[in-house]
């Protein structure tokens, strides 16, 4: 609560306090006082004075003397007392009144300006109040009744109001910074179409002077020309827009701040909102038209500081002959990608072509593998496999082998691995042209080695070796190693394999290296 209701009391009207029932107890009619007669709550929310309530106790009642609800109290003693009522006997009905006209007239009228009318309950009170807890209006007389300030969240609608004008202030500034971000944008198209008018009527002046006249790259450059000024202006005129919208927030912010009355704050409050909602749709739509806003380039580091400014950035490539995504995020200064799946990207998220994303790798395709691993319902941490780069088909089918979901099959959930003597193993079963080209007769396996258990061009296992090093027979293939994170892998071999439970994988993908 902004304001305590007994605090803002003495600014109503001082009538109220003279006809009110509630400072007399109801037994004995007496007024309450600090001494033998404190006003004692019950927790039906009646209150009497202690001296009836001694009376009650001492006959052996245990119910409240008005609505017979019956309370745990055995004695006088053990009722809390009404502070609230307390401090309004205490002010005293000569200091309420003079309190009530010591404020000035134009005070008074901005009180009364703020109130709801007569309260549904007492009708001769005015509702100053809204009682968050129960989503009422109510007067003071409420307050001390049925919602009393040490149960309920009261505010009053003068306190209400106010924070509803904050809030369109705050939301006005947001607007604000937004436009000029816009704009912002916009400045640097217009130094970009400048550039390029520059550059092609320098290449004009070059092949006018040239020996061979070069006529249809002039009108090319000519139409080029036309176009990006037709394209220039138009951002022009979307910025001058611009300008006047955040000149007219920043106005109706202004004569929001400046408003003090209830006529007026609601006046502003209502324009400021409409504004606010039309310049969002302007910004948007402005945004879409000129496909500005989400611009990122295919170059990895390009994607690394879009992430940094936060992004949202996915790479799309066909996995089995259907559109599949994965999200792009940022870890240690390198960009990784995860899972490929048919979910859709969440709307407004930029969408790179994964072709062209690795297109600018120094590994073409990448060879780095991540995996998340997860024990027991708790996060053991990050494995990279490195793969050998000779085997050009594994790597170029790894989003097929990684991926989450698309056509129901998955490496991610509750597949894992599982935990054999020497390895932890991941079940496949997924066909890789070419793979049983680099399956040996035999193969000696290490700690942290990765290997194939093939089929024809069918991986079935992929495992990595955990223990000593150990002799394989045919139809093995090693495909890479454990590059960092062999402390996680032996973790989770030991706990997996002592309990006969899976590790599962919670994320996988690649590291695309710059």
């Amino acid at each position: 609560v902004t304001q305590s209701p007994v605090d803002r009391i003495t600014k109503l009207d001082s009538n109220a306090f003279t006809q009110m029932d509630d400072i007399e107890c109801e037994i004995c009619c007496n007024i309450y006082n600090s001494e033998n007669r404190r006003p004692k709550n019950l927790p039906c929310g009646h209150i009497f004075c202690q001296a009836c309530m001694a009376k009650e106790f001492a006959i052996g009642k245990s119910t409240c003397p008005t609505c017979r609800s019956p309370h745990n109290a055995q004695r006088v003693e053990d009722l809390p007392i009404c502070i609230l009522v307390e401090r309004l006997i205490g002010r005293g009905k000569k200091t309420l009144n003079e309190g009530v006209k010591s404020c000035d007239s134009e005070s008074d009228d901005e009180e009364d300006d703020y109130n709801e009318g007569p309260c549904s309950t007492h009708k001769k009170s005015v509702v100053y109040f809204y009682c968050n807890t129960h989503c009422v209006k109510i007067c003071w007389e409420c307050t001390v009744i049925d919602h009393q300030v040490n149960k309920c969240k009261i505010i009053s609608f003068k306190d209400k109001l106010e924070n509803r004008k904050d809030d369109n202030i705050l939301k006005a500034n947001s607007i604000v910074t937004a436009i000029t971000e816009t704009l912002s944008v916009f400045d640097e198209v217009v130094k970009e179409k400048d550039e390029i008018i520059s550059n092609q009527e320098l290449k004009i002046k070059e092949l006018e002077n040239s020996i061979e006249l070069a006529s249809k790259a002039i009108e090319d450059a000519r139409r080029t020309i036309t176009n990006e000024k037709i394209a220039s202006e138009k951002v022009k005129h979307s910025i001058s827009q611009g300008k006047i919208r955040k000149k007219d927030i920043e106005s109706e912010s202004h004569k929001l701040q400046n408003a003090n009355t209830k006529k007026t704050i609601t006046k502003y409050n209502n324009d400021i909102e409409t504004a606010t909602v039309n310049v969002s749709k302007w910004i948007k739509d402005v945004s879409t038209e000129f496909k500005l806003l989400n611009k990122v380039s295919e170059e990895p580091s390009n994607i690394l500081k879009a992430l940094k400014n936060g992004k949202v950035i996915f790479s799309e490539t066909a996995v089995k002959g259907r559109k599949s995504f994965a999200k792009l995020t940022s870890m240690d200064e390198k960009l990784h990608l995860h899972t490929f799946n048919i979910m859709k990207p969440q709307e407004g998220a930029t969408i790179l072509q994964y072709e062209k994303v690795v297109s600018h790798l120094r590994t073409k395709p990448p060879t780095l593998l991540f995996l998340d691993l997860k024990y027991n319902g708790f996060n053991q941490g990050r494995i990279y496999i490195r793969i050998r780069p000779e085997l050009h088909a594994f790597v170029k089918h790894i989003p097929d082998l990684f991926t989450a979901a698309v056509n129901g099959d998955s490496v991610l959930g509750e597949k894992g691995y599982m935990c054999r003597t020497d390895a932890l193993v991941l079940k496949i079963n997924k066909t890789v042209p070419d793979i049983a080209s680099h399956k040996n007769e035999s193969v000696i396996v290490k700690s942290g080695d990765v290997f194939c258990d093939l089929s024809g061009n069918s991986i079935q296992l992929l495992c990595t070796h955990i223990v000593k090093e150990r002799k394989y027979k045919s139809n093995h293939a090693i495909i890479g190693g454990i590059e960092s994170g062999m402390e996680v892998a032996k973790a989770c071999h030991e706990k997996g394999y002592n309990n006969q439970n899976k590790i599962l994988i919670t994320d996988c993908g690649l590291v695309l290296d710059k």
